[in-house]
């Protein structure tokens, strides 16, 4: 839909000013009905022209999700929290309630994303812990997937909810570790990295350290320097710990308020219920964005593309010509000033960051 609106615009744009130029070019020798009926044609065309351009802007691109959750306690040494992580061995309860959680976590992002037209690539749990082999390949294969006729997805949306150290790595079963680098290695080493963004919603207690290397863009130098990524998490408040330890926080709450917000429909109620929501349950949402992330646009609609769709209909056949001349000139007059308009676009959006960012898939984030 939004490439058909984006190959019919210039179109519209087109078929407007001829109607507007036959009426002048007739102006001498209409009527009064002839006037009326140009300027009937003129605001129907408009009125067009507005829609095609407001389904544009509405609709999003395309979107696939993969969700990974495991179970995951917080270490306690004497019954404080420490920084080491030790073994622990859990009641029969403990076990149940934490399997309960993860299936409720899935089972809400299964609906989240059919609700959203987002394509399932899978949504994984592993109560036993997640090895390094299993992660590595379901990786690589989900930033390598692409649509059905054969394009990169706009946006690539990974979940994540289980044990992480204290520098926010994911610990994994065999004794091994998922890095920041080494996530964005295995994002980068795919062409789709280029021109998509990778969205990372993680639900644990130690991902808000990643936070600050995702904005520094310091976690790999082998990536693009203009790639497009996006953390949504949630800070861990100085009384955290001893509401953990007395039960009354625990992952997955985080999920259930983000999953319930991102049904509101009007901006003005998420943003009261979410202020009250995460203060209720004593979170605090956090969000970081990649340098060059506001500079992202959703996918374009190639040459190919356009000579297929023109091809298609015998009547458009002949505006080859007058759709170049309506999309090519104007971008040689605008691309001089391309660069300033990016730095300040750049700008705008780090020192006035919204509270609410749309993803044009269904769903926010929220910043703060």
């Amino acid at each position: 839909i939004r490439y058909f609106g984006l190959i019919a615009w210039p179109i519209l744009v087109c078929s407007t000013l001829l109607t507007s130029f036959i009426g002048i070019l007739h102006y001498d020798t209409c009527t009064s009905y002839s006037i009326v009926l140009l300027l009937l044609t003129i605001h129907f065309e408009c009125l067009i022209l507005a829609l095609v351009k407001q389904l544009t802007s509405i609709v999003g691109g395309s979107c696939i999700g993969y969700a990974l959750v495991a179970p995951a306690f917080e270490s306690r040494d004497n019954g404080l929290f420490s920084n080491s992580r030790n073994v622990q061995i859990l009641s029969q309860q403990e076990a149940y309630d934490s399997s309960q959680r993860c299936t409720n976590i899935l089972n809400g992002l299964e609906r989240f994303m059919a609700n959203n037209l987002i394509d399932i690539f899978a949504c994984d749990y592993s109560s036993t812990g997640i090895p390094m082999n299993f992660v590595d390949t379901k990786l690589k294969t989900f930033f390598a997937r692409r649509t059905n006729d054969g394009r990169h997805y706009d946006t690539y949306f990974f979940y994540f909810s289980g044990p992480t150290c204290d520098n926010g790595d994911i610990i994994l079963s065999d004794n091994q570790k998922i890095t920041l680098n080494l996530l964005f290695q295995w994002w980068c080493e795919n062409e789709s990295s280029l021109t998509s963004r990778l969205i990372l919603v993680f639900d644990t207690f130690n991902s808000h350290k990643w936070l600050k290397q995702i904005r520094c863009q310091t976690f790999n130098n082998s990536c693009k320097p203009s790639v497009f990524v996006i953390l949504q998490t949630f800070n861990r408040q100085k009384k955290m710990p001893k509401l953990i330890e007395l039960g009354q926080v625990h992952l997955g709450i985080f999920t259930e308020i983000w999953l319930k917000l991102n049904m509101v429909d009007e901006t003005s109620t998420t943003n009261h219920d979410s202020n009250a929501s995460w203060r209720a349950n004593h979170l605090e949402p956090k969000c970081s964005f990649s340098y060059y992330y506001p500079e992202f646009n959703f996918r374009q609609p190639s040459s190919a593309d356009v000579d297929i769709y023109l091809n298609e209909h015998s009547f458009l056949q002949r505006l080859h010509l007058i759709y170049h001349l309506l999309t090519y000139i104007p971008s040689l007059f605008i691309y001089p000033f391309l660069y300033i308009f990016n730095c300040i676009k750049r700008w705008r959006f780090h020192l006035l960051a919204p509270r609410v960012v749309d993803t044009y898939h269904g769903f926010k984030l929220f910043v703060r």
